[in-house]
């Protein structure tokens, strides 16, 4: 006689954890229904139609291949250049990471949840390779993932060296102090130092239109344009830039500042030959810079304004309306890398445009159109005269300082070729201790002949100390005052 479900322990138990798996699993499929509705009732309300976003994404950019329109990548980029981007000095640990979840799982909670990220995070990379147009940015909701998949490895190996003060430990701390630095190196550079010009400028631009708007108020203005829609006078700019090459109005705040950039709109409804003679504006800027001035800004090169829209009359239109003008309207201030610099003073020669501001962007990009400084011209003499003023100023500043330098690298250079005793008298002199100089130390006296200051043809040779070892010393000298005066 078998016993019923209620006389076996261990029936009950299997039982009972199948009602609470079931009842997980409902809960959980209801939160994904639920979220799912949520999204699809936003993406209604934000696009005015039904849409799902992930299946536009996969008919853009699988289907039509119009994500090859903003370049191609190797099909190793998430693995060689992705994830690498991403995680750093960390990537060592996450490789270790994925390997103990995906060869050696454990037959916990856990371990089935570390299977799930290592396979989300293998998974994904493969897929986003099938197309050609490839960007960190596809990745970056990974992260949470592939740091939990990182912390293992990464505490295992660290806290023996924390945790304890045996001297064994001590490369392991050394290898946290360093990899520590880096990160925080890499993290100050790019935040404060890489492509800031990009943001600076927007600033700039910003305060210039704060400036020569009727409303001295930095806050006003702002409500103001908001409550009007798009009336306020102020600046306009133009971006002869890549595509997405500053935040554009994130920054800009203002929406009265009227502004236009070189667009890259992909070849939507385009047949196959249409889509292959495609060019966007950018690409037809950078082709030939002279004849796209000339066929898409209004007037081309001949008709140039003479004075900033902000002091002359302008026609009414709405910022919306004014980007999108074309051809494109000359504006106040035009904004581009200094690399276009050259090209431009050769085909703005005879116009009213000149330099009134300039800021450091990066020191290396991949992108030569990316290269140098980012450059503001403007059509405002007084502008143009100020910033000249204060490059002069700052030329002068540099120069005295370049000065100083040189004379306190001749004083270090004449201390260090001076013998301990002369450096303990010349010591003791501007301390003041005292004043007068031996009797062969006077003009017109004898001099001892190894004195270096004498000019008797009878002295003997001064010591070369580069002789005795001290050619490396030299040679740094040397270079240092190459760079002084260079």
């Amino acid at each position: 006689m078998y016993p019923t479900p209620h006389q076996h322990p261990d029936l009950d138990s299997t039982r009972d954890r199948r009602m609470v798996s079931n009842r997980v699993g409902g809960k959980e499929t209801s939160l994904f229904s639920s979220i799912l509705a949520l999204s699809a009732v936003a993406d209604r309300f934000f696009y005015g139609v039904w849409t799902l976003p992930p299946l536009k994404f996969l008919y853009f950019n699988v289907v039509q291949s119009l994500a090859v329109f903003y370049g191609r990548n190797d099909w190793h980029y998430y693995l060689s250049q992705g994830y690498p981007l991403l995680l750093t000095t960390a990537i060592p640990f996450t490789a270790v990471g994925l390997y103990q979840a995906l060869i050696r799982p454990k037959r916990t909670k856990t371990g089935q949840i570390l299977v799930q990220l290592a396979g989300v995070c293998l998974f994904m990379p493969v897929v986003l390779s099938l197309i050609s147009h490839k960007e960190v940015r596809f990745i970056y909701p990974l992260l949470p993932a592939l740091h939990v998949l990182t912390a293992p490895p990464l505490v295992a190996f660290f806290r023996p060296a924390i945790s304890r003060s045996n001297g064994d430990y001590m490369p392991r701390r050394l290898t946290l102090i360093f990899l520590i630095l880096v990160n925080l190196a890499l993290a100050g550079y790019t935040s404060l130092y890489h492509n800031s010009g990009i943001i600076n400028v927007l600033t700039y631009l910003r305060s210039q239109h704060e400036a020569h708007s009727p409303t001295k108020s930095p806050a006003a203005p702002i409500f103001q344009s908001y409550a009007a829609g798009t009336s306020g006078s102020g600046i306009t700019a133009g971006f002869l830039m890549p595509c997405h090459s500053t935040p554009w109005r994130s920054h800009l705040v203002y929406p009265s500042v009227y502004a236009w950039a070189l667009s890259c709109e992909p070849p939507v409804g385009l047949n196959e030959s249409e889509k292959a003679q495609y060019v966007d504006e950018a690409d037809q800027f950078y082709n030939d810079p002279g004849q796209f001035l000339r066929d898409n800004m209004n007037g081309g090169l001949r008709h140039i304004p003479r004075a900033p829209s902000y002091l002359t009359s302008r026609s009414q239109k709405t910022p919306e309306a004014y980007r999108q003008t074309t051809p494109h309207e000359w504006p106040d201030y035009l904004i581009f890398f200094a690399q276009l610099e050259p090209t431009l003073q050769g085909l703005l020669r005879s116009s009213s445009y000149g330099e009134c501001w300039r800021t450091f962007n990066s020191d290396v990009h991949d992108d030569w159109r990316r290269h140098g400084d980012v450059v503001v011209w403007c059509l405002d003499s007084d502008e143009q005269s100020t910033w000249r003023a204060a490059k002069r100023q700052h030329a002068l500043e540099q120069r005295d300082r370049q000065f100083e330098r040189i004379i306190q690298e001749f004083r270090k250079d004449a201390w260090r070729r001076q013998s301990p005793w002369q450096r303990w008298t010349s010591g003791l002199s501007r301390k003041g201790l005292w004043s007068f100089s031996w009797p062969w130390e006077r003009q017109g006296q004898f001099q001892f002949p190894w004195d270096r200051t004498s000019s008797s043809r009878w002295s003997l040779p001064s010591w070369d100390w580069s002789s005795w070892g001290w050619t490396s010393s030299k040679k740094k000298a040397e270079a240092r005052y190459r760079e002084l005066w260079s």
